[in-house]
């Protein structure tokens, strides 16, 4: 009697991350791994896809994209944004870059664009700015919030770079720790008085946490804490200018 051919333990950890994701079956993830040549990414996204409008998505696409290149970059994607009603400096399209599958800043290429909106089933110009609101609220999970500050660092180094310019890392704190970071702008007063340089992804990364922990007077600031150098000679010049102002 003929036997199926058993599956090869790489096959068996896909079938199990598309019974996770899509929450079908076992027999039913075979058959459509099967049907994309056993590629997770590309069951995902059929799956997303089936019954979304892509010649609509499309469409929308089309008004924007380079007339050069197959992909919305920086002057087509400022007439988007004000087509979504949404200032391009607002922190939410940076997870709308991530959503879309922006692989650098101001380049949205088609595939993305198109994957991205049918995770959120939105064809439309007005789909898509329903869900740039409904992303707006997902920025308040401190979750995604921390997956979006992250995920800015990378977005805006140029190819080789591995520190943050500073003119960049500045222009990020500003749209994304406004509110939240009571010091902010005696921070970016020192890096650009004292540090002038770039700044690391570690200190990029650190700095959140030591926004969200310390308060305005650093009453819980601990000097023994792991901090990076450049956050703690930003301690001591704060409580240093505090005490000449005393």
């Amino acid at each position: 009697m003929w036997k199926a051919k058993a599956l090869t333990k790489a096959q068996r950890e896909k079938v199990a991350q598309i019974t996770q994701i899509l929450g079908v079956g076992d027999s039913m993830a075979q058959d459509m791994l099967k049907a994309s040549a056993w590629s997770v990414t590309r069951t995902v996204n059929a799956h997303l896809s089936e019954g979304f409008d892509t010649k609509a998505a499309s469409a929308v696409f089309d008004q924007f994209k380079d007339p050069e290149e197959d992909a919305i970059l920086a002057e087509g994607l400022e007439r988007y944004c004000e087509a979504l009603d949404v200032d391009p400096s607002d922190g939410v399209m940076l997870l709308v870059a991530i959503r879309l599958g922006s692989p650098s800043m101001c380049v949205f290429p088609r595939q993305g664009f198109l994957q991205g909106w049918a995770q959120y089933a939105a064809p439309t110009l007005q789909d898509q700015a329903k869900a740039v609101r409904r992303m707006s609220k997902e920025m308040e999970d401190p979750a995604v919030f921390r997956q979006v500050y992250t995920f800015a660092f990378t977005y805006g180094l140029s190819p080789g770079q591995r520190s943050l310019p500073l003119e960049s890392a500045v222009a990020y704190w500003e749209i994304l720790l406004t509110g939240t970071f009571p010091l902010l702008d005696a921070w970016i007063q020192f890096v650009q008085t004292h540090h002038k340089r770039a700044i690391s992804k570690d200190t990029w990364n650190l700095l959140l946490e030591f926004a969200l922990t310390v308060g305005d007077k650093l009453d819980d600031y601990d000097p023994n804490a792991a901090w990076p150098v450049l956050i703690d000679e930003f301690v001591e010049n704060y409580r240093q200018e505090q005490e000449q102002q005393a």
